[in-house]
């Protein structure tokens, strides 16, 4: 009988790449992380803020609460991406 083939992992599949290949490859996955981090950061700033604002419901509104959420989501996503994007990179 044939013997069981075991898939390579990723290092010995990023070991046999091509220097460009390797650039490809690195600048993909800083790319990936950090669009991830920043939809994932983005969506904890905007779901924190707008629990945090309820108390104030009855000044701002909905419309009140919902624009500092999402200025608040803006900023998480923006932080959280920078510290992703460079701790992949680095």
């Amino acid at each position: 009988s044939e013997p069981e083939r075991v898939p390579p992992d990723y290092q010995a599949m990023r070991a046999n790449l091509s220097p460009l290949g390797k650039v490809i490859a690195g600048s993909c996955e800083v790319g990936v992380t950090t669009g991830m981090s920043y939809a994932s950061s983005g969506m904890l700033g905007y779901f924190g803020m707008g629990v945090w604002q309820l108390k104030s419901i009855g000044e701002l509104g909905m419309k009140g609460i919902h624009a500092k959420a999402v200025t608040s989501g803006k900023s998480w996503g923006e932080l959280g991406a920078y510290f992703s994007g460079f701790g992949c990179a680095a």
